[in-house]
């Protein structure tokens, strides 16, 4: 692509760029931010059928320019919402070696890494604007269709992204809450499709012309994304 790499800026100042124009930090205005600043967002999810442990994200430095693929295969955006941003979060704090990449097994995890630690926070101030900005639901759990009300309400008070409020709330309560919160957002986005959505920007943003004719391919074949033309 042609278009020039701007560096990731500090969380707050991105979470305000983007809110000037939209609700909430959401997947597809993170990913739009993403291509206009020349960072390639691709989804790959092809490994060896014998790996013992896929990535859930990696971003590699190539020439000057840093790319994001998202590993995890699922339809709703907000599993992949919290990986881009923090990928974003490793961009901004210079973790990413110039002609290497920064592979992450777990993302959000508690994992005692500072690097991880980091790129953690940049992407909760990112979202939510305060770590302390999340959905408290009390001594019982709501049922599916509460918790996505809750969450729509949550969202729209403090300019977070439903899914992210519902998500992070199953972070916090854990155990068999995951499955409310994955039937909440079935209800939030019936018809999400994320990785069809990273793949239509592939499409939309790459000059493929200008890619050798076996690259254009191989792409094409480990992001399942047909090259236009």
């Amino acid at each position: 692509m042609d278009r020039p790499y701007l560096p990731v800026p500090p969380a707050a100042a991105l979470r305000g760029a983007i809110l000037e124009a939209a609700p909430w930090v959401g997947f597809e205005e993170l990913l739009d931010h993403c291509w206009a600043a020349g960072i390639p967002v691709l989804h790959v999810n092809n490994f060896p059928a014998d790996a013992k442990k896929k990535p859930m994200g990696f971003t590699l430095r190539a020439n000057g320019r840093p790319a994001v693929v998202l590993c995890v295969d699922k339809s709703q955006p907000a599993w992949l919402l919290f990986i881009l941003a923090h990928e974003l979060g490793h961009l901004h704090h210079g973790h990413v070696p110039e002609n290497g990449a920064l592979l992450d097994e777990t993302v959000h995890e508690n994992v005692p890494d500072a690097e991880e630690e980091q790129a953690d926070r940049y992407a909760i101030e990112l979202l939510t604007g305060n770590a302390a900005t999340c959905l408290q639901v009390g001594g019982r759990w709501p049922k599916a269709d509460r918790l996505a009300q809750l969450a729509r309400e949550f969202g729209r008070r403090n300019r977070v992204d439903p899914g992210h409020v519902v998500l992070n709330c199953a972070h916090t309560e854990g155990g068999g809450f995951w499955a409310v919160a994955n039937a909440a957002l079935k209800l939030l986005y019936p018809d999400a499709d994320a990785v069809g959505t990273v793949g239509e920007r592939v499409a939309a943003n790459l000059d493929w012309e200008k890619l050798p004719e076996d690259s254009s391919e191989f792409l094409s074949r480990i992001t399942r994304q047909e090259a236009p033309g």
